[in-house]
């Protein structure tokens, strides 16, 4: 019996590679859906927008672990998410970046 494989992603782990995705190369991935809990902002060293070439507008957000998660650039707890975190730049905090 062959093994099934997952029928959705990890949580956080929805990003495509944007050449996959559009058939282009855009340099960096897109969103496929976006990560529904909270934000670990504490846990974030950098995050940056996907491009405009891809399908969904998104934020991913990349924890010190390396995990990448997408989230809605439209949602309350993104935005603040985003505002806190560039609180802590503008403090000269260099292990949090944007990208």
């Amino acid at each position: 019996m062959e093994d099934a494989a997952p029928a959705h992603p990890p949580p956080g782990a929805s990003l495509q590679d944007a050449r996959a995705a559009r058939g282009i190369h855009v340099g960096r991935e897109c969103c496929v859906e976006y990560f529904k809990g909270a934000i670990p902002v504490r846990r974030v060293v950098r995050w940056y927008r996907t491009s405009e070439e891809c399908p969904r507008a998104a934020f991913v957000f990349v924890t010190v672990q390396g995990r990448s998660i997408c989230a809605n650039p439209k949602e309350a707890m993104v935005k603040k998410a985003v505002k806190y975190l560039r609180s802590i730049m503008r403090s000269h905090d260099p292990s949090i970046q944007e990208s």
